[in-house]
């Protein structure tokens, strides 16, 4: 099973989640920089895909800048201020 580890905890889930400031989000981050519903991440097949949701300030994927991207096993995934880890 899929699962972010932010802060030392682990969230997993199936084959969505979303990210953001938002308690409706599948990951709540309290984080300023973040907007409400930040990101998504998407199962397609045997991939996960991060998908940004027209956020503000973006989102990094291994240091680099990203709209849409396919997760790798401890890719690092950067949203404001908050860096969190992707684990399948």
């Amino acid at each position: 099973m899929p699962k972010i580890i932010f802060e030392g905890k682990e969230y997993p889930f199936s084959s969505y989640a979303t990210i953001g400031r938002s308690s409706k989000c599948t990951v709540c981050i309290p984080d300023i920089k973040l907007s409400r519903v930040h990101c998504e991440i998407i199962q397609d097949e045997n991939d996960f895909i991060l998908v940004d949701l027209h956020s503000q300030n973006g989102m990094k994927l291994n240091n680099h800048f990203v709209t849409e991207a396919i997760l790798k096993n401890k890719d690092k995934v950067l949203l404001g201020r908050t860096e969190f880890i992707f684990m399948r």
